[in-house]
């Protein structure tokens, strides 16, 4: 074996000067009359004082007591670092030598966003590319060309944020902004901002009908439009009054520019129940509207027969007269009949099963007129028929 001297004496950084803002000279002490127990120094360099130091400088002769750094970063904590010719080592304390920052990071890229129904939004960014960046603040608004507030008490080190936000309200759009910050606290310019659309969970203002006329034709509805300006459509409901189950009976969409509907498949007399809803781009659907009542009016008047035929035989002495009626529940059909130019009278009753009618009470050298009415099982009755001239 062999037996050697321990290295009895230390490298001390003395002074740190920080030239032009851009180098930095370091100065040591050593004891000079230990000069030829050491090999040589080196110096070590790290962004933390406990982080990763690395090598910038080696091999420096014994009698050397200073180095500048010609390529510092913001923040530089220094080592250095005597070796004898064992490879024995001791080691200085570390010394802070900072450059004066005054410079802010890049303009981050605008974040990426996503909002859920509850309003839970989660942002994300690219890494800036500085090496001395501390973190990120969040900056929001509900305007774009309004002042964005910031919403984080302190830089954020992560590339992420979450918050949640009420979506309960007619605002309907948010933006975002980012800003970096590097360790002297200087703050970059803010991002561009993201636009992020709040997911609509508020159910549109109903309609309101303004009226409900009771017709022939059937029942004329007419209605007041949604206030909210997100209305994609109408949907028009009815039921039988006093029924529980309603039945949509049509679709009403807003760019169709309509706000009135007739219904006419409807049984007369019965009376009608309606209601209508409004449908916003995100579904949602708002309350049903106050109610209406109406009927289809029934004058008793029911459509005139028509397609009638007439034939004549001379050698019976008759006139038969056929038509064609597709109605149903008839009780019977009333034949009106003159001569010439007298008024027109009721002449015969018809059974309701039958399209014909045979007048044999004629005469030869005669005008006669005919008109048909149809008598329904309710009372009603349809319009007289078109004249039907014979000349017999």
């Amino acid at each position: 074996g062999k037996g050697f001297m321990a290295l009895k004496f230390r490298p001390s950084i003395i002074n740190t000067e920080v030239i032009e803002n851009k180098e930095v000279k370091l100065e040591w002490n050593f004891p000079e009359e230990h000069n030829d127990d050491i090999e040589y120094f080196n110096v070590y360099r790290a962004k933390k004082s406990n982080g990763n130091y690395k090598e910038i400088a080696g091999n420096l002769n014994p009698d050397v007591r200073s180095y500048t750094d010609e390529k510092p970063g913001m923040s530089n904590y220094y080592v250095i670092r005597a070796f004898d010719a064992n490879k024995q080592t001791s080691s200085s304390f570390t010394t802070l030598a900072q450059l004066i920052d005054s410079f802010p990071p890049a303009k981050p890229v605008a974040p990426k966003a996503f909002i859920d129904t509850l309003g839970n939004v989660t942002l994300n960014w690219e890494k800036s590319k500085e090496e001395d960046i501390l973190g990120y603040r969040v900056f929001r608004s509900n305007f774009l060309n309004a002042e964005f507030g910031q919403q984080t008490n302190s830089a954020i080190a992560d590339t992420f944020y979450t918050e949640h936000i009420n979506i309960k309200n007619l605002s309907k759009k948010i933006y975002y902004k980012i800003a970096a910050v590097d360790l002297n606290f200087n703050q970059s310019e803010l991002s561009e901002a993201l636009l992020l659309e709040k997911p609509d969970i508020i159910p549109p203002v109903p309609p309101l009908f303004k009226q409900a006329k009771s017709t022939v034709e059937g029942v004329k509805l007419s209605w007041i439009n949604s206030s909210s300006n997100d209305v994609v459509k109408y949907i028009l409901f009815r039921r039988k009054a006093g029924k529980e189950q309603w039945t949509s009976i049509a679709v009403i969409q807003v760019s169709d520019s309509v706000n009135n509907f007739i219904d006419k498949q409807l049984t007369a007399k019965r009376l009608y129940e309606y209601t209508m809803i409004a449908v916003d781009g995100s579904d949602n659907k708002s309350e049903p509207c106050k109610p209406v009542f109406a009927r289809k009016i029934d004058t008793g008047i029911r459509p005139s027969i028509e397609n009638i035929k007439t034939e004549t035989d001379n050698t019976n002495k008759e006139i038969t007269i056929l038509w064609d009626y597709p109605y149903n529940n008839l009780k019977n059909y009333l034949i009106y009949r003159a001569f010439h130019d007298q008024k027109i009278t009721y002449y015969k009753m018809v059974q309701a099963n039958k399209n014909k009618f045979i007048d044999d009470k004629v005469q030869i050298n005669t005008i006669y007129k005919y008109r048909i009415k149809a008598v329904f099982s309710d009372g009603s009755e349809s319009s007289f028929s078109e004249e039907i001239v014979v000349e017999y």
